[in-house]
């Protein structure tokens, strides 16, 4: 039954007392859409909310007759359910932005930042489904080995990033540019002319 409640009397099975549904469903309703901002909104800021949390208060406080809802209890409730709020957006917002870093990643050489073979793979099909003309160029570093034997590894890291950069600059801006492992890099040329 809606606005009955029942609890426990000394000396008593129980009686049932009608509480009154709207102060209790004010402070319900204002938690509620304050998670519920915070779930949907990039991020929310508490003191966008100061001049609503007072006048809700007052409201709850002095504004329903009858209401036993003091006013510092109903400032704690939306305080609360604000910083509730603020934490469910901040780690929406945190959890966004490390699945998109996270994509990112997985489509990307760590050392030159190209794409790698997988994200070069799904580029190569997405072309063809489209039945784009292309053109596709394989280039390898031959005595690659050697730089790295002879000067160190971290001058050959040097030398794959700048042949990427390279590689970036003859490409146009719709071509696509990898790297496919080790000294091997391939350039996708896409939306080539009639032949």
């Amino acid at each position: 039954m809606r606005g009955v409640g029942c609890r426990g009397v000394a000396g008593g099975v129980g009686a049932c007392a009608r509480t009154p549904p709207g102060p209790l469903a004010v402070p319900v309703f204002m938690v509620v859409s304050r998670v519920w901002r915070g779930l949907t909104s990039r991020r929310v800021t508490a003191a966008v909310f100061a001049p609503v949390t007072i006048a809700a208060s007052a409201y709850l406080a002095w504004g329903i007759a009858g209401s036993r809802v003091g006013f510092a209890d109903a400032v704690l409730v939306i305080v609360v359910s604000t910083g509730v709020a603020e934490t469910i957006a901040w780690a929406m917002c945190e959890l966004r932005s490390r699945e998109e870093l996270l994509a990112v990643q997985a489509a990307t050489d760590s050392l030159t930042g190209l794409l790698n073979r997988a994200a070069f793979a799904e580029r190569l099909e997405d072309s063809r489904a489209r039945g784009e003309r292309l053109m596709l160029s394989f280039v390898d570093l031959n005595g690659f080995k050697d730089v790295n034997d002879t000067f160190g590894h971290h001058v050959g890291d040097e030398v794959l990033v700048e042949m990427g950069r390279r590689l970036c600059r003859v490409a146009r801006d719709d071509d696509v540019v990898a790297r496919f492992g080790g000294d091997e890099f391939v350039v996708l040329f896409r939306t080539i002319g009639p032949g």
